[in-house]
């Protein structure tokens, strides 16, 4: 009798967990070919889930812990693996972190502004008012109407004699880690706001959002060496200085850094840059699109665009900039992080002790 229910259940449960598991797949690769993955990836990424044991492999596809995760066990395979499988993964580590990337701006564009009144107060904004220039100013107050700092140019003794009052005037702001904005306005007028000169600003729905960027960037403080450039005898720029600048990156992605160095820079010079990642060492060279020069520090910032990068050398630094780590250097990490905090409440539990003993 046993038997014969072992059977009669096998017969009607096996079709149901094929129906289900093969429902289960059909989804994934439905919805990985929607995305822009190829069938030989995604039987990839479909073996890469359950190595991961993720139990829903369609969480890759809008899940970022799930997908950093698998980017994870990606690397320690590339580093365990031979020459010509290494590039086949490194290809594929590509597709995995532009797939992250497209993700990740997607959705920055769903959570953008949609009003003034969402503007935060302390949002420094530039003000252009036609025939009469460019102005610095910040929100002070966002309540009925915006609250702004007294707008400022260069020439000030041209900006006091300036009626601000029913103006029309565009506004442009960025907004960290989203994008910048512009917006029209009319100013209401102006008063006093915390002993502060100030004007008022009427609020609006109709914000543009200037979505420039096509990559995540992530700030650093990476020490560099810079090259710039030359001419050679013929008039040609072929080469590099032989003598590099000392330099640090402020931030960086896979098409480009901003770079932080002494003196006056230039822009539209191309140069190259040495530093290193880990243990990696990354070698990017490309145009200098803007310099921001800073008199009173004697500093400049240079923004670089980078076109061409070796795809080992892109995924080193998208490693980076999603701060994704394998799990054995994970686990090092964190014993690490551990330690630190460990020390640092240890030295704060003596600093209290010295001083009770004190009082």
């Amino acid at each position: 009798m046993y038997i014969v229910y072992c059977i009669f259940t096998a017969f009607f449960l096996l079709p149901a967990l094929i129906f289900y598991f093969s429902r289960k797949k059909i989804k994934f690769f439905t919805t990985g070919c929607d995305a822009g993955f190829k069938l030989d990836e995604l039987l990839l990424l479909w073996n890469l889930a359950v190595k991961c044991m993720i139990t829903d492999p369609c969480t890759l596809f809008w899940s970022e812990e799930t997908m950093s995760k698998c980017i994870a066990r990606i690397i320690e395979e590339i580093k365990q693996s031979e020459n010509q499988e290494q590039e086949k993964l490194q290809n594929f580590l590509s597709k995995l972190y532009e797939f992250k990337t497209k993700t990740k701006i997607s959705y920055s564009l769903k959570k953008g502004l949609s009003s003034t009144v969402s503007l935060s107060n302390g949002q420094k904004i530039i003000i252009l008012f036609k025939d009469h220039g460019i102005f610095k100013s910040k929100i002070l107050n966002n309540a009925r109407e915006l609250t702004v700092k007294m707008p400022v140019n260069q020439d000030k003794a041209k900006s006091k004699n300036i009626i601000w009052e029913n103006a029309k005037i565009s506004v442009y702001l960025w907004r960290k880690n989203d994008a910048n904005y512009i917006f029209d306005t009319t100013v209401l007028g102006s008063g006093v706001f915390r002993g502060e000169p100030v004007l008022y600003l009427h609020h609006t729905d109709k914000l543009d959002r200037l979505q420039k960027r096509k990559t995540i960037r992530a700030n650093c403080h990476i020490p560099a060496t810079l090259f710039l450039m030359i001419k050679t005898q013929d008039g040609k720029l072929n080469t590099y200085s032989e003598k590099g600048y000392n330099c640090f990156l402020e931030d960086i992605s896979e098409s480009g850094c901003l770079i932080r160095i002494g003196g006056k820079g230039v822009s539209n010079i191309r140069v190259k840059l040495y530093f290193m990642i880990g243990s990696e060492q990354i070698i990017m060279q490309g145009l200098v699109k803007s310099a921001e020069y800073n008199e009173n520090l004697n500093q400049s910032r240079l923004h670089l665009e980078c076109k061409k990068l070796d795809p080992k050398i892109k995924n080193i630094i998208l490693t980076f900039v999603y701060n994704i780590l394998p799990n054995e250097e994970k686990i090092l990490y964190d014993a690490l992080k551990q330690s630190e905090e460990d020390s640092q409440e240890s030295s704060d539990s003596e600093d209290s002790e010295k001083n009770e003993e004190e009082v």
